[in-house]
């Protein structure tokens, strides 16, 4: 709770403690981390949930459209 004050103070209130680990994930995941890595920092308790994060980074890079080069 300490922490998401501190972060919506000098962020802003759109984002929390969750939002930044989140964008760790995908962030992390886009530059070819492996799952366990980023568990092993964040402090996930299983691989799915970090799966779940990744998942936002795999569907860009997997996307038809973006393919296409379009």
């Amino acid at each position: 709770n300490a922490i998401n004050k501190i972060i919506k103070k000098r962020l802003g209130a759109q984002y929390s403690a969750h939002s930044l680990r989140v964008g760790f994930c995908v962030l992390a995941s886009d530059q070819g981390a492996e799952i366990g890595a980023i568990r092993k920092q964040t402090g996930h308790k299983t691989d799915a949930n970090v799966l779940a994060y990744c998942e936002q980074s795999n569907s860009r890079k997997n996307n038809a459209v973006t393919l296409l080069g379009l």
